[in-house]
């Protein structure tokens, strides 16, 4: 469980990266010009506790809620598009396992006057895969499938990486990891 909550973890970590790529730490190397290939150092987690409750108080899952006008096409796209199976259902809400120990949740909210600009500064999906480049070629011709950023390797993270957006603006990144991460 602490490896898929890891994996969570860094995932957001690369979400944010890509977001707002001020928020990765500056050192040296920034002032010397881009390296040819960035350092990173893994280290173990206890999911979020430490010392002696650890034990005691472990995350057991990570959910990332999108809110939404009306369910339909987000439901069809997080279906059909991605291959997603719901585990939960209401008229109101429904719950996808993209991996073991995630949650995407998607809740019609009764107003909503949000705009897609907001969305994409407030929230990322990121979805690993072993095959970033084949989910690219599936969806990069799919009708409905918007392409925000075409299939890149990150500058700062070890990872290859593209971007779509959902029916509602909401960012959706796919990435691989170049130089995975211990298990």
């Amino acid at each position: 469980m602490a490896r898929a909550i890891d994996g969570v973890l860094r995932s957001a970590l690369v979400g944010l990266a890509s977001l707002v790529p001020w928020a990765l730490p500056a050192t040296a190397a920034d002032t010397a010009g881009p390296p040819a290939k960035p350092t990173i150092r893994w280290t173990a987690s206890t999911g979020g506790a430490t010392g002696a409750s650890a034990a005691q108080t472990r995350i057991s899952g990570q959910a990332t809620f999108l809110y939404y006008k009306d369910l339909v096409a987000p439901r069809k796209f997080y279906t059909e598009v991605l291959g997603l199976v719901p585990y939960f259902e209401t008229e109101w809400v429904t719950l996808y396992h993209p991996a073991a120990g995630a949650t995407i949740g998607l809740v019609k909210e009764p107003s909503s006057d949000t705009s897609a600009k907001i969305k994409r500064s407030v929230v990322m999906v990121s979805l690993v895969t072993d095959d970033v480049a084949g989910w690219y070629r599936k969806l990069r011709h799919r009708r409905g499938v918007h392409i925000v950023k075409a299939l890149y390797d990150h500058p700062a993270v070890p990872i290859r990486a593209f971007e779509i957006e959902d029916p509602a603006g909401y960012p959706v990144e796919f990435f691989q990891w170049l130089d995975p991460p211990p298990q």
